[in-house]
C-alpha cells in the first residue's frame, strides 16, 4: 500500500491495475502515445523531472502496459496542482480510472490538508475539460495563449473545505 492508496485495483472486467510511483521515463513513453497530443511540443523529460520534486506522483500499469501517470505539484502549503498524462488505452478503462484517480486525490488532500488544487486543460481538449468536472473541479477561466503551443487553456480548481 502506498502512501495514499492502494497498489492495486481489480477493475470492472477483471483487469489488474498496479499503482507504482511515478518515474520521469513514465512521461516520456506517454508523450509519445498520449490521448491529448498536446504533449508532443512540451519539454517533457524537464517537465516530468519538474513534477517529481513537486509532490506525489503515480503510474498506473495493466497488464505490462503503461495506461497513464498523475499526480499533485505542491505549489506552496495548502495549495497544489494536479497534472494528469493518459494513453489512448485507458479509454478502455475510463470509469475505473475516475475511481482510482478520485481515490488519490482525496488521499493526498486529506494527507497533505490541500484546501485548493488546480488543473490547467488545452483548449482543444472538451474530454479533458468534462473529466476534470467529474472530478470535482470548476472552470474559473480562460488562459489566453498559455500553452506552450501558444493555445488557450481553462483553469479549473476545486476548493476543499467551504
Amino acid at each position: 500500500m502506498s502512501e495514499y492508496g492502494p497498489d492495486e485495483y481489480t477493475l470492472s472486467n477483471g483487469d489488474l491495475l498496479r499503482i507504482v510511483p511515478f518515474e520521469v521515463w513514465h512521461a516520456e513513453a506517454l508523450a509519445e502515445d498520449s490521448l491529448e497530443g498536446v504533449l508532443k511540443p512540451a519539454p517533457v523529460r524537464e517537465r516530468a523531472e519538474f513534477y517529481l520534486k513537486m509532490g506525489p506522483a503515480y503510474s498506473g500499469w495493466i497488464d505490462g502496459k503503461l495506461i497513464g501517470c498523475a499526480g499533485i505539484m505542491i505549489m506552496w502549503p495548502g495549495v497544489g496542482e494536479a497534472w494528469i498524462i493518459f494513453s489512448e488505452d485507458v479509454l478502455q478503462y475510463k470509469k475505473d480510472a475516475y475511481v482510482v484517480i478520485l481515490d488519490y486525490l482525496r488521499a493526498i488532500i486529506s494527507k497533505l490538508h490541500l484546501r485548493r488544487i488546480q488543473a490547467h486543460c488545452h483548449s482543444a481538449l472538451p474530454h479533458g475539460q468534462k473529466y476534470l468536472e467529474q472530478l470535482g473541479f470548476e472552470c474559473e477561466g480562460k488562459l489566453k495563449k498559455y500553452g506552450i503551443d501558444g493555445a488557450d487553456h481553462y483553469l479549473y480548481a476545486m476548493i476543499t473545505g467551504d
